[in-house]
């Protein structure tokens, strides 16, 4: 079989993604071809190439920045196997069902425990996809290599890393940090040399994190995952925004007004690669009771910690006598750190095995032969080339945010530092703003000159006001997506219609065109000069988009939007007006077709 896998691949990005990528481009038995993409796909990439197309995780199917419209047009236009790895499932749920029903996938690989999975991805509204439970992340091999210290050569007794995250991610979440905090006061009480923080600027990545573990006797951990999923993905914003007007908030207040019997409804709790890790370099793990995916069972694999915190003095025991230490950490070495069915070799052949037996089921026959390397390294390095060039501006705003955030905001008394990080978090907004709309007046005023469309302003200030460049943005986003569309695929996306009683002017998918038949009208083509005569009076101008895809260009995701500015300067100026709507004077090639009704 010949596959794509496409993610975005980032060198000195956390190990366990790209231990991930690695091993669907090594292990699956198969010629995978890896692209690293961030919104569009390159203009000469022919997806029919390709048996199968994986979007990996690290690519957020959902979002348009990490996977553009046109993107997602592309892959559903694309007949091959396409599976898509989903992590941290919790976050715009709706949003990615409606991705996975656009995109037309086939399989699913879901880190979601198999007795939830009905409740997240529900067979009646994707019932074409096959799903597959997969964990977070495996054991890499190289760990199990390493020569690691013993017992006396660790000076660290308890380390661990983590994040205070939003109350969002519900009771789960909150044990994330939770459990630093609580420990660390325990390693005073007991005299223990801890090195505990969830501090952003404490945290370790590569083998800066390797060498932590290896100087640590033991480490704290928790189940992965959250326990709220948020459908809408309002809960998160809503929630963060209290969190920063007042920090002291406690949990419980949050959720009663915010999620309310949401928490624990899907269970969530699951393995962290972390625990992959300690189990390869011979670390001690303590962590909070819980089943782990059915992987590690406590006292043979980790020292269990009640969630309370009443067995302290059991598992600082546990830590301090070096036969149970030893006993522990060999048994989770050999046990899990060892196992074949816990490594990325093996998860890799699942994968390929899934795949190609998908491909048997859909009748395809496989590509014979392999991709060309040459022919495909090239274009990816272009893609690399046009990628920077088009996140430049964005990437040094969100460069300039994190540094202040993680170095200059520490200067700063703990009492003014809530007040500089609000302020800061306003800048930036501000900022972001400022540089989309700037982007937006850019691409408008390419528009403009592109088409070589003459603009009056007398029109603009007599006929429409202010709304009609908001109109106006609307359609250059219309205009731009049907241009490329047309570019990669050879086939216009939108249609025109005049309702002729309603004196209506609607651009619609060319999709829609087929219900025409079943309205028992007759309907027939006509030219775009014939549309911008006083033959044909139009008072109202819409957008319909029933498409999922084609409805995230509109404003507010709404499926019909008027543009009553722009209607008004066509029944001022019929003939400017429609060709200001269409972008030129004759049929544009977005257009598929004009009819009368």
């Amino acid at each position: 079989m010949r596959i794509l896998l496409l993610c975005d691949y980032r060198p000195n990005g956390p190990a366990t993604v790209i231990d991930h990528i690695s091993a669907l481009q090594r292990n699956t038995g198969h010629d995978v071809s890896t692209l690293s993409i961030f919104g569009d796909l390159p203009n000469g990439l022919d997806l029919n190439q390709f048996d199968a197309v994986i979007l990996h995780y690290s690519l957020v199917i959902a979002s348009d920045s990490y996977l553009a419209p046109l993107a997602r047009y592309r892959l559903r236009k694309y007949a091959g196997v396409k599976a898509v790895f989903i992590q941290d499932e919790y976050r715009w749920v709706n949003r990615t069902l409606d991705a996975l029903c656009y995109l037309k996938a086939n399989v699913l690989f879901t880190c979601v425990p198999e007795s939830e999975v009905e409740k997240v991805y529900p067979t009646e509204r994707l019932p074409g996809l096959s799903k597959f439970n997969v964990l977070t992340g495996y054991v890499p091999k190289a760990l199990t290599t390493f020569k690691s210290p013993s017992y006396d050569e660790r000076t660290i007794d308890v380390g661990y890393r983590a994040r205070k995250i939003s109350a969002a991610y519900g009771e789960l979440g909150q044990e994330k940090w939770r459990i630093a905090d609580r420990f660390q006061t325990a390693g005073i009480r007991f005299g223990l040399n801890c090195d505990i923080s969830y501090d952003e600027n404490d945290r370790l990545y590569g083998e800066s994190w390797i060498d932590f573990i290896q100087s640590c006797r033991s480490v704290l951990g928790v189940e992965s995952g959250a326990s709220v999923f948020d459908a809408t993905g309002k809960i998160l914003p809503a929630v963060e925004a209290h969190e920063e007007n007042d920090p002291k908030t406690p949990f419980e207040l949050l959720r009663t007004q915010y999620f309310p019997q949401l928490d624990g409804v899907v269970r969530m709790n699951q393995i962290s690669p972390r625990c992959f890790e300690a189990a390869a370099l011979r670390t001690l793990m303590i962590l909070y009771e819980g089943e782990y995916s059915g992987i590690l069972s406590p006292g043979r694999h980790y020292v269990a910690l009640r969630k309370d915190h009443s067995n302290e003095e059991k598992v600082v025991a546990a830590l301090r006598d070096k036969d149970t230490w030893e006993r522990i950490t060999e048994n989770a070495y050999t046990e899990i750190a060892l196992n074949p069915e816990y490594g990325f070799e093996y998860f890799g052949r699942y994968i390929g095995e899934i795949l190609e037996a998908e491909l048997v089921r859909t009748g395809r026959q496989p590509l014979p032969g392999f991709v060309d390397s040459e022919v495909f390294e090239a274009l990816a390095c272009r893609t690399s080339i046009d990628v920077k060039a088009k996140l430049r501006g964005g990437e040094i705003l969100s460069w300039c945010n994190r540094i202040l955030d993680r170095y200059v905001m520490q200067l700063f008394p703990a009492p003014l530092k809530h007040i500089a990080r609000r302020i800061l978090r306003r800048v930036y907004l501000s900022t972001s703003s400022a540089f989309r709309i700037l982007t937006q007046l850019r691409r408008y005023i390419d528009f403009i000159i592109h088409f070589r469309i003459p603009v009056y302003t007398f029109v603009f200030l007599a006929s429409a006001r202010k709304t009609l460049i908001e109109d106006l943005k609307y359609l250059n986003k219309l205009f731009r997506y049907g241009c490329e569309v047309h570019e990669m695929t050879g086939k216009a996306p939108f249609s025109l219609i005049y309702e002729r009683e309603a004196e209506h002017l609607k651009l619609t998918p060319c999709d829609n065109l087929g219900d025409l038949d079943f309205r028992n009208k007759v309907y027939e083509e006509m030219s775009i000069s014939a549309l911008a005569t006083v033959h044909c009076p139009i008072r109202k101008v819409s957008i319909e988009l029933d498409d999922a895809e084609c409805r995230k260009l509109s404003v507010g995701g709404e499926e019909k939007q008027f543009l009553h500015s722009l209607a008004l300067v066509i029944q001022r100026h019929p003939s400017f007006g429609v060709k200001l709507f269409v972008g030129g004077n004759g049929r544009p090639r977005w257009l598929d077709k004009v009819v009368i009704i």
